[in-house]
């Protein structure tokens, strides 16, 4: 059995029995959503962002001496080109800062580069940092109206301030509305503009209020009233009294408008500080009576019992005497005199009648014993 066992062991397996490996399949969705795959797409968009910023902020120095060899198009970029340009991200950055600018929207091309950073950054942290869809918004309205606007500013320059897309739109403007017309457009749009941006708190200063001085009147004489002079005694609340009258009046907040709605955006509240009109308050005068403690009566039928605690009284202090009253006087009770009985005969009984027996005479042998 042993044998058998061992034999069986030792065989080599043959190659028609073993099992192929099994290739794990990936789907397109499942790489889209993998985590790795986010993180490196927010990576490509910061590089992006940084690569425009440098190679847009390269050709406002370079467009010059750049402008004739990029119009040539995307030739340059081919290996067998020979072709050197002053930029600093060499000719694709030329390349793409010339389509940008000078076929594009000019100065607010920088758009662009803060567009990608906000996706960058939202899609490498893996959070929600900054609103893709608003900024998104703020972006395409502000490429329009920057570079119509600075178009029609710089009209005449050499440098595409806005772009062949500004330039387009704003020599149709002016045609359309003449110089003036279109100024005011972009005046009110550029304000409009700010406002659903940044939305700000605009306030309009107050003007100072000029207190009337007081008109010194003819002055009344007062006839001395009785017991003025004197001063009336004052507690605790008339102690309160004087004290608010000295500190003045104060502020107060009203939490109403303290919680009002203010600026959505800065997240701030706006708080309105109300001071209360001033107000004379009449001095309330308190008078303090000592009352004298009530006299304890004690019953006539109780005995005076002296308190032995008063012995342990601390020296100096008299106990008050105690009162004496004298006892009420009681009229005696008069009794009414009560008559005699009188013993009336009942019917039908016999009378008693007690009789004396006479004297027998003395014999003999009566008379021996004797």
């Amino acid at each position: 059995m042993a044998n058998r066992l061992k034999s069986k062991k030792s065989q080599a397996p043959e190659s028609n029995k073993l099992k192929p490996e099994k290739d794990t399949q990936v789907t397109v969705k499942q790489i889209v959503k993998d985590e790795r795959t986010h993180k490196i797409t927010g990576a490509l968009f910061l590089l992006m962002a940084v690569f425009l910023f440098i190679a847009f902020t390269s050709y406002l120095f370079t467009w010059k001496e750049d402008q004739d060899k990029v119009f040539q198009g995307a030739s340059i970029l081919w290996p067998g080109s020979h072709v050197k340009v002053a930029n600093l991200l060499g000719n694709l950055g030329a390349l793409i800062s010339h389509d940008f600018f000078y076929k594009g929207f000019g100065l607010a091309s920088y758009l662009f580069c803060s567009f990608f950073f906000i996706v960058g950054v939202n899609l490498l942290f893996k959070r929600r940092i900054f609103s893709i869809p608003r900024n998104l918004r703020y972006v395409l309205t502000g490429l329009l109206f920057f570079s119509v606007a600075f178009a029609f500013i710089t009209q005449g320059s050499g440098f595409p301030w806005g772009g062949a897309v500004g330039d387009m739109i704003s020599e149709w403007l002016t045609r359309f509305l003449g110089f003036i017309g279109t100024a005011a457009l972009l005046l009110v749009v550029g304000l409009a503009y700010f406002i659903w941006r940044f939305n700000p708190v605009f306030k309009v200063p107050a003007r100072p209020v000029k207190e009337n001085a007081a008109v010194p009147g003819p002055v009344e004489e007062v006839a001395p009233v009785a017991g003025a002079d004197e001063k009336p005694k004052k507690g605790k609340k008339g102690k309160k009294v004087d004290e608010e009258a000295k500190e003045g009046a104060k502020l107060f907040i009203d939490e109403e408008f303290s919680h009002g709605k203010g600026n959505v955006l800065k997240e701030d509240g706006g708080v309105v500080a109300l001071a209360p009109p001033p107000v004379e308050e009449p001095e309330v005068e308190f008078t303090i009576t000592e009352r004298e403690p009530e006299e304890v009566v004690s019953p006539p039928w109780e005995e005076e019992v002296e308190d032995e605690d008063e012995l342990d009284e601390e020296p100096g202090e008299e106990p008050p005497p105690p009162v004496r009253v004298a006892p009420a006087k009681v009229a005696p009770l008069e009794i009414p005199p009560v008559p005699p009985l009188v013993k009336t005969p009942v019917p039908g009984e016999l009378e008693l009648e007690i009789k004396t027996a006479p004297e027998r005479p003395e014999t003999g042998d009566e008379a021996g014993i004797h």
